[in-house]
């Protein structure tokens, strides 16, 4: 392996470090808003927690792992577009950006669970 394959490696890893991090917010809050919405702490800890351990099952299973991050995402943009038209906004700048959360939110969930996938690995050797 000549330097260059190991930056690269280093880079690819950074970048899913970054989509990593940016889906642990998501599980945060996803699991907020269903502890605030069903009015208990427990809920809101369960939903987190079975979000990120169901996360982890998918992520060994690449294609499984690819088509949940798209959907993921698009529910997070969905939520988005659906928090802003409950602020009040009505104009469509606010509804372009939910549909662009949703896109970063898919491919930061794609390099997530790439990374994920590459924690399970680097664990079962």
């Amino acid at each position: 392996m000549d330097s260059r394959e190991v930056r690269a490696g280093i880079q690819q890893a950074e970048q899913n470090k970054f989509g990593l991090g940016l889906f642990s917010i998501e599980a945060a809050v996803i699991g907020g808003v269903a502890g605030w919405a069903a009015g208990s702490f427990l809920v809101g800890v369960a939903a987190f927690v079975g979000l990120v351990a169901m996360s982890s099952i998918i992520a060994k299973h690449e294609e499984y792992a690819q088509y949940y991050a798209i959907v993921f995402g698009i529910a997070v943009g969905i939520m988005c577009g659906w928090w802003a038209s409950r602020m009040g906004a009505e104009d469509g700048t606010s509804m372009g950006v939910a549909m662009l959360v949703g896109v970063v939110s898919v491919g930061a969930n794609i390099a997530a669970m790439r990374a994920m996938r590459d924690l399970n690995h680097n664990n079962h050797r």
